[in-house]
């Protein structure tokens, strides 16, 4: 009987909680990704504000997708266009999006850390499954047959 109940706990962990903790970490992980492209962005941002304090064109290379470059010429002043999730897009002007971007970083941060928790929480449901089934075990081998 406790090998059957060892087999419910072994299936439970392998078809319910390691898929949950994959994907509560794969959530997080696509979270730090977002992060760095919002880093990316000021940073590529603020070659376009310089230009723009000298009253220059911008001048940059864009990858159009499957990394084919286009030379880009970007007229002073010119506002730019950002992603903000869901499909939606804003436009703004370029000394506006560091303080956009930092509101938003905030948010992905305090998003990442719910993943994070849910993550642990996961993790340690099957810790407690596997003590479990380690004591089942015990039990199992310590009862006279």
């Amino acid at each position: 009987m406790a090998t059957a109940e060892v087999e419910k706990y072994a299936t439970f962990v392998e078809e319910t909680l390691r898929p949950q903790l994959t994907a509560a970490l794969a959530q997080r992980d696509a979270l730090d990704a977002d992060v760095a492209e919002y880093d990316n962005l000021v940073e590529m941002l603020s070659g376009k504000a310089a230009a723009d304090a000298q009253n220059k064109a911008w001048k940059l290379q864009c990858d159009l997708g499957k990394q084919c470059y286009a030379k880009v010429k970007v007229a002073p002043h010119t506002p730019v266009v950002v992603h903000v999730g869901l499909q939606v897009y804003v436009e703004m002007a370029a000394s506006d999006v560091p303080a956009f971007v930092a509101g938003r970083k905030q948010f992905l941060a305090t998003k990442r850390e719910r993943h994070q928790a849910k993550a642990r929480e996961i993790a340690s449901h099957i810790q407690q499954v596997l003590d479990a089934v380690e004591a089942l075990a015990k039990l199992q081998s310590a009862a006279p047959k």
